[in-house]
């Protein structure tokens, strides 16, 4: 798979968050940032303007490998309903570091700094009742629906448009798997010619013409992303494997996987994970391979580190079926 998970770690949940907004240059091994974000369990999340899919009160997030002794920065916008009825809006700028956790609480009120208090006022006359302070209101949402907007009827409407949308947005962000580590993935799948290779977020179907090219088996690309399958198609016709490689625009998550006997990951932790029910419906032997990230409760054969050529280290994670659960 050649797609990351924006962290939506989006239980633990997540969501591989694309690379933020460089602050400071230094040189480094490349390891992921980790950033958990507590809002409102009905509020809509966005990180660099990018509208997350992670539900819950606590969302927690990872990022591509990013190098050593650099600090990045997020943007984090989080809107819900008050108990008032009323849309709340909040953000914040984030300061991200590799193998580091950052926090932000939207939920906890913030405590006042007491060296920022304005100066105390003048006592009001006995015959007058204390003013009670105001608080100011709270900023005005982004994308504020009018007021004599049809509430009820929109929203069904949004809700019945977004049921029929076919290109919903992807739950990762598109990020390439080197070529090299590609290639680690298939050897360690030990993918032969017999085999039917499936790879869910295809991304530029890399995996899948690799497959096609070396061992000649027949493989399948799943991607939601309409510019991928664009992609995808281009580098199928570019390496003239139309006869063993087809590309599909599907829902990964709806997949029937059982004609496959190899399947390829580039997903987040806990997208993975919502993918057992179907890899569990594998034929015994199948073989599943994951770059960079696990599967939460079940136990891998095998993990392999790899080394890209531009010196950034890997993980590859390799499970058989029938899935070996660990214990509780």
């Amino acid at each position: 798979m050649s797609r990351r998970v924006l962290v939506g770690l989006m239980g633990l949940t997540a969501f591989v968050l694309a690379a933020p907004a460089l602050v400071a240059q230094d040189q480094g091994a490349a390891d992921p940032a980790y950033l958990n974000v507590k809002v409102p369990a009905t509020a809509k999340l966005e990180i660099q303007g990018r509208l997350t899919l992670a539900t819950g009160e606590m969302r927690r997030f990872v990022s591509p490998p990013l190098p050593a002794g650099k600090k990045y920065t997020y943007t984090v916008i989080a809107v819900w309903t008050g108990a008032d009825g009323k849309e709340e809006k909040r953000s914040e700028e984030v300061q991200v570091f590799p193998g580091r956790t950052a926090d932000v609480d939207f939920v906890t009120p913030k405590k006042a700094d007491p060296t920022n208090n304005p100066p105390k006022k003048d006592a009001p006359k006995a015959a007058d009742p204390p003013k009670k302070d105001t608080p100011p209101p709270p900023p005005p949402p982004v994308d504020t629906p009018k007021k004599d907007a049809p509430k009820k009827d929109g929203a069904a409407d949004d809700k019945k448009k977004e049921k029929e949308d076919p290109d919903r947005k992807p739950d990762v962000i598109y990020v390439p798997t080197p070529q090299k580590v590609v290639d680690e993935m298939l050897k360690l799948a030990n993918v032969k010619k017999e085999d039917v290779v499936y790879d869910l977020g295809c991304g530029d179907a890399r995996i899948p013409v690799t497959a096609a090219k070396k061992f000649g088996c027949k493989a399948w690309g799943f991607d939601i992303d309409p510019d991928r399958i664009k992609d995808s198609n281009k580098n199928v016709e570019d390496n003239k494997v139309g006869e063993l490689v087809t590309i599909e625009k599907k829902d990964i998550f709806t997949l029937d996987l059982s004609k496959a006997n190899v399947v390829t990951l580039y997903l987040l932790p806990q997208l993975n994970v919502r993918l057992i029910p179907q890899l569990e419906k594998l034929k015994a032997g199948s073989r599943i391979v994951s770059h960079d990230f696990d599967m939460e409760g079940v136990k891998p054969d095998k993990v392999e580190d790899v080394e890209d050529d531009r010196g950034t280290k890997h993980k590859i994670y390799l499970w058989t079926t029938p899935l070996k659960k660990e214990k509780e």
